[in-house]
């Protein structure tokens, strides 16, 4: 909490864009920090490592927030982009979720599709029935 806490006073100073880490399953401890910083719009970098749990709690309430920007990466070129959408902002903070350690790259995946929002990753085999995820 004092981690985000910090980061928020480094905003509302200026001159800075502050970004801190944690495990995403204690991202709750620094909720206080991290709701003020999207109510007072500012530019803070959140970043939560993948630990192994799945605390989609957490990720619900990221979304829940308003004013508050969420990118959950799946690879190093879509880490990229959501850095470089976090950094173009300038009144929101912004939650990155990375992927676990070792995830492969996405065989499609480039900087530049990812920071469209999506993109196709393999096209369905003729006959079979097609989805989007």
């Amino acid at each position: 909490h004092a981690a985000a806490a910090c980061c928020n006073g480094l905003a509302a100073y200026g001159g800075l864009v502050p970004f801190w880490r944690c495990p995403l399953a204690d991202l709750p401890n620094a909720w206080g920090a991290v709701r003020l910083s999207a109510l007072a719009h500012f530019r803070v970098i959140h970043v939560a490592t993948h630990d192994g749990g799945c605390a989609t709690e957490v990720l619900a309430l990221c979304r829940a927030t308003p004013n508050l920007m969420l990118f959950r990466p799946a690879d190093a070129a879509e880490i990229s982009a959501a850095y470089a959408a976090a950094l173009a902002t300038r009144a929101k903070p912004t939650v990155i979720v990375l992927p676990p350690p070792g995830s492969p790259r996405l065989p499609s995946s480039q900087v530049e599709s990812a920071a469209k929002g999506g993109y196709v990753i393999s096209e369905f085999p003729e006959g079979m029935p097609k989805a989007a995820l």
